[in-house]
């Protein structure tokens, strides 16, 4: 259950999202959202769902650490389903 998430600089407040189209049934709308992090390192800034997309602003980090985010959603017909992405922070120019 993987979330793809690009690196970012430590200063960078950077937007990241989910499309969850591939898991939902037909009519299926996603409820709530929520993001977590295996640190307190990163922040965590305007969240939104859009359809079946689900966007979070992050921020903060280490330069050089990579980072566990998660996306947790709940849907009108009760699943709850979630993905893990690696977040890697890193200067800009260096290739990913």
């Amino acid at each position: 259950m993987s979330l793809s998430v690009d690196p970012k600089p430590p200063g960078a407040t950077k937007l990241y999202s989910r499309d969850w189209s591939g898991d939902l049934s037909t009519g299926e709308t996603i409820s709530t959202s929520t993001w977590s992090f295996s640190s307190t390192d990163l922040t965590q800034a305007v969240a939104s769902i859009s359809g079946t997309v689900t966007s979070l602003l992050i921020g903060g980090g280490v330069e050089g650490q990579t980072y566990y985010v998660t996306n947790t959603i709940t849907t009108s017909l009760g699943q709850n389903l979630y993905r893990v992405g690696e977040l890697r922070v890193m200067t800009e120019g260096v290739n990913a």
